[in-house]
């Protein structure tokens, strides 16, 4: 069951992939959007963990991407963004780019392993 991770920090995107490994999943680390969709393209994972703020793509483009593709929509991808303030937005991220799940950066990798179970 592989999972990409598109992360732009490097020790970040290790240490999530790392996590990700010891739960029983083979993480594919990218650090940008383009690499994303690529990865997405290549491996058909089950899920993608792509940051909000990825250089050459942002990973809200790169969500809207996968699930506008009828080969990869059924890829459950969760989006990272910064901290997120419910009474500044009127609509979820999820809502507004086809996220099946946001989480903030501070959360990982700890939030992931909950959403992961119940997606993968």
């Amino acid at each position: 069951r592989t999972v990409v991770v598109a992360d732009p920090d490097l020790e970040n995107g290790k240490r999530t992939a790392a996590a990700i490994a010891q739960w029983g999943l083979h993480p594919v680390l990218v650090h940008d959007g383009v690499e994303a969709i690529l990865a997405i393209q290549r491996n058909l994972p089950g899920i993608a963990v792509i940051d909000a703020a990825l250089p050459k793509m942002f990973g809200f483009q790169v969500c809207e991407m996968v699930k506008r593709n009828e080969s990869l929509r059924s890829t459950h991808m969760v989006l990272i963004g910064a901290i997120h303030h419910a009474d500044r937005y009127r609509r979820p991220p999820s809502e507004l780019y086809g996220a099946d799940e946001y989480l903030e950066l501070p959360d990982l990798p700890d939030a992931l392993r909950a959403v992961l179970h119940v997606l993968a």
